[in-house]
């Protein structure tokens, strides 16, 4: 069978079968859609959970309590290691 064969026997069935044709392509279209919008929602989700989680200062702050005051110069020391 020749490609223009090809050609003429599918062109024939689209004319044939419109409905079913305009179908396919439709579910087609609303998967991917479907598959788009879930992408979107599981990305959007998962960046505000993380803002939120980060955002909270249980998370991101450290307090340590003790007897002893530190010093100017243990201060300094821990400053450093943040950087």
């Amino acid at each position: 069978m020749l490609f223009k064969d090809q050609l003429d026997f599918v062109t024939q069935h689209i004319k044939k079968n419109k409905l079913r044709v305009f179908m396919t392509i439709l579910a087609a279209t609303m998967g991917c859609a479907f598959l788009i919008v879930l992408a979107s929602v599981g990305f959007g989700l998962q960046e505000s959970l993380r803002n939120e989680i980060l955002s909270n200062e249980t998370v991101t702050k450290i307090q340590v309590y003790g007897d002893k005051q530190l010093t100017e110069e243990q201060v300094q020391e821990i400053k450093k290691w943040n950087m």
